[in-house]
């Protein structure tokens, strides 16, 4: 469930930064130089992909030792 919450929690960070630096989906547009600045360097905008690795793992662990366990 904490996954989960991380998970939309980071998606809606995502959110509010595009829109309030107008980001648009293309790379080549004029208004992007923001974007590499901020969703690379900015720890706040992998907060979803950092837990989508978390639950990940968390997964995977419980799934070996369900395994190891039959």
């Amino acid at each position: 469930m904490l996954g989960l919450l991380l998970l939309i929690t980071g998606i809606v960070i995502n959110y509010f930064v595009s829109k309030n630096y107008k980001l648009t989906a293309g790379i080549f547009s004029m208004e992007n130089y923001y974007l590499y600045s901020m969703y690379i360097a900015k720890p706040w905008c992998k907060l979803h992909v950092f837990a989508l690795g978390i639950l990940s793992g968390t997964l995977f662990v419980e799934n070996s030792e369900y395994k190891k366990s039959k």
